[in-house]
């Protein structure tokens, strides 16, 4: 009860002070709620929300015939016909549907998906990047040199790996992006 009267006067007589500081608090709070806290990756058709301490992924489908819908309402027929139509609609966002799918069903889904489809298989993966694309990627300049395209390519795996919680969708972007600025 001692120490919390004494919080309680020292706050009320710098009162003024503690106001000053408020938005310097608030930032650090933030960043601190980003390191550890959630990441958001959305696309034209899916919202997929990421856990960092637990690694749970959560999704809500923005546009088509689920819109609204969360993913874990949906069948894994269902999320498999997404995934098909979303293929030739949006590569990102059939990318990102992987990703779900990987985490929450583990390769069954991959196995199921291929006896289904009689087209043969179809990487969402096969995207070009240009050079502005694949700096923004890395946030690094245009003109970045070889050394600062390695040292950014490297700080982002260490966060996106898929081993460390991250996604294969964004380890994809992120290893596309360094080939890209390191071609000759």
């Amino acid at each position: 009860m001692a120490a919390a009267g004494g919080v309680a006067a020292y706050a009320s007589r710098n009162f003024p002070q503690l106001l000053r500081w408020a938005p310097a608090l608030h930032r650090l709070w933030l960043q601190l709620r980003a390191r550890g806290g959630l990441g958001d990756m959305e696309t034209a058709y899916l919202r997929l929300r990421m856990d960092y301490a637990s690694g749970l992924l959560s999704g809500t489908v923005l546009a088509g015939r689920f819109a609204g819908k969360r993913l874990d309402e949906l069948s894994l027929d269902q999320l498999l016909a997404l995934h098909g139509e979303w293929q030739s609609a949006d590569a990102a966002s059939a990318a990102l549907l992987e990703t779900y799918l990987d985490r929450q069903h583990g390769a069954d889904w991959r196995r199921v998906h291929s006896r289904s489809r009689s087209d043969g298989k179809q990487s969402s993966r096969n995207e070009t990047m240009s050079r502005d694309e694949a700096s923004e990627v890395l946030g690094l300049q245009a003109g970045a040199s070889e050394r600062d395209i390695v040292a950014a390519h490297r700080r982002l795996m260490q966060k996106f790996h898929p081993d460390r919680g991250g996604s294969d969708y964004l380890a994809t972007r992120i290893n596309l992006a360094k080939d890209v600025l390191l071609r000759k």
